[in-house]
């Protein structure tokens, strides 16, 4: 009499365990299509680097056919603030006429390490700031 309750018991513990650790991968599964989701619906949600590459792209574009390709459909396309568009359009149009000015394209040495090692570029931007007077 004692066993068929055990078992019992086994059973429905060994069923509450499989349900639970179902529960857990579904919630998981759930917050990276949240994160997805949100990547999608807001601008700016993005927070990845933008190759040089891409922005040279997006300038080209924007110079060849603006009435096509708006600020905002680059934003939009992105998954960035117009603002981010707005400034990338004109650091490009600033670099071309540095390159007419100098007569030679601009070092870009630095952009290639970036495009080629995007994890560089979060190295760099951590930082950790401490202020002396809270340790004092």
């Amino acid at each position: 009499m004692l066993w068929p309750m055990i078992c019992k018991r086994l059973k429905i513990g060994y069923m509450n365990w499989r349900l639970r650790i179902k529960r857990e991968r579904m919630d998981r599964r759930i917050d990276e299509l949240s994160v997805l989701m949100k990547q999608i619906r807001e601008p700016g949600a993005r927070g990845s680097y933008l190759k040089d590459s891409e922005k040279l792209e997006m300038y080209r574009l924007h110079k060849e056919i603006p009435e096509v390709y708006t600020v905002e459909k680059f934003a939009k396309d992105y998954s960035i603030t117009r603002q981010r568009v707005h400034a990338i359009l004109w650091l490009k149009e600033i670099e071309e006429k540095e390159e007419k000015k100098l007569g030679h394209p601009l070092d870009v040495s630095t952009e290639l390490l970036l495009d080629n090692f995007p994890e560089c570029y979060w190295l760099m931007m951590v930082w950790d700031y401490v202020r002396f007077f809270e340790l004092w």
